[in-house]
């Protein structure tokens, strides 16, 4: 059976590229050859990545809108898909995660041995809740399907008997639920890598998944004040906040900074919560 040839890697850094020395620094150790690495970044640095999207034209877009992450990840697919194999991948993966081991064995078994349409992470809830459905935080998918469904990385509700999940979800919203759509409609399975932490410090950041991936969870958001965390609240978690969740977010923020900047100093770090 053929298997995957090169695994194009998307990835977005917004508002400032503080990830993405140590991003790069860990897919080149742990995606093999033949691969290729497509960001857009915020600032005109030259990080390394083999195609770096950061030109006037899409810095005065809605593509560097903090709350435009799937434009951003469009225009990379565009770019890393043209002229692509079908049986190439296309792996999408946030700013603030990264591989702690080689992607390629589990990208074969999965998406070519075991002809699943997506491996993706488990979506992980406030109340410490698991769902198996595939998020843009790491996605591979082969090119070849991705054309042949058509869709793009943009939010979409949907409703449909989720894997890992009793009943039906309604208006779920995410970015990859234009994806997840078209594969419930078309009946394609998928695999989610399992949270595999066997040390939680602040649910639900620092996860590692699959022994593979790691999730650091607060993106780019470093100690913040109280009034400029409310106001991410009021974004990321429309639903009512109480003072006291607020609080522990507030100080939970000040940990994941302190535990961002030790990874930045040693990537090893990450599997203190294995």
């Amino acid at each position: 059976m053929m298997g995957c040839k090169t695994i194009h890697v998307i990835t977005v850094h917004w508002p400032t590229a503080d990830w993405a020395d140590v991003q790069l620094r860990q897919l080149r150790f742990h995606v093999s050859s033949p691969r290729r690495f497509l960001a857009v970044l915020p600032d005109d640095r030259s990080i390394g990545f083999d195609i770096e999207l950061r030109s006037p034209k899409i810095a005065r877009t809605a593509l560097y809108s903090s709350h435009s992450h799937w434009h951003n990840l469009n225009a990379l697919t565009d770019v890393a898909i043209d002229g692509a194999h079908d049986d190439d991948v296309l792996l999408a993966i946030d700013g603030d995660a990264f591989p702690i081991d080689d992607l390629r064995p589990i990208i074969e078994r999965t998406l070519f041995e075991r002809a699943h349409g997506v491996l993706s992470i488990q979506t992980v809830g406030r109340q410490r809740t698991f769902t198996d459905r595939p998020t843009a935080i790491f996605c591979a998918i082969r090119v070849g399907l991705w054309r042949r469904l058509g869709v793009g990385w943009q939010m979409a509700s949907f409703r449909g008997t989720i894997q890992g999940e009793k009943g039906r979800l309604r208006g779920v919203k995410d970015t990859c639920g234009q994806l997840v759509k078209a594969l419930i409609k078309r009946k394609i399975s998928w695999r989610c890598l399992r949270r595999t932490n066997t040390f939680e410090l602040v649910w639900p950041r620092f996860g590692v998944y699959g022994d593979l991936i790691y999730h650091h969870g607060q993106a780019f958001r470093g100690a913040q004040t109280y009034d400029r965390l409310k106001k991410w609240i009021a974004i990321a978690w429309p639903s009512n906040v109480t003072p006291a969740e607020a609080e522990i977010l507030r100080y939970s923020n000040w940990i994941g900074d302190a535990v961002r900047r030790t990874i930045l100093f040693d990537p090893k770090f990450v599997r203190k919560f294995m």
